[in-house]
């Protein structure tokens, strides 16, 4: 049910697509939709519909949560000024499936 979904924005699928090291074509192939229209998504022409969002958190574990942590560790790379932060915000990834 659509209820049961929180919409995704198309930033949060770009960020939490290049979080995972995921190209277009392999997120899109994970969900079962072309990369053309992932990369719509993305630039916000489009918007990921509940068909989809069941997918990723129901079949690969992209809870809310998870998502919002993600996106965390996705900005903490970003913003790393030298290559011990950038280690380390990469490390993080590790952690994602622990509690803090």
């Amino acid at each position: 049910m659509k209820e049961d979904y929180t919409p995704w924005t198309s930033v949060q699928v770009k960020q939490v697509r290049l979080s995972l090291g995921l190209t277009l074509k392999e997120m899109a192939a994970l969900i079962g939709m072309s990369d053309v229209n992932l990369h719509y998504i993305e630039q916000g022409k489009h918007s990921l519909g509940y068909d989809y969002i069941a997918i990723l958190e129901d079949d690969y574990g992209l809870s809310t949560q998870r998502v919002n942590r993600l996106m965390r560790q996705y900005h903490a790379e970003q913003s790393a000024e030298t290559d011990k932060e950038r280690a380390a915000a990469k490390l993080d990834k590790i952690k994602l499936g622990k509690k803090r």
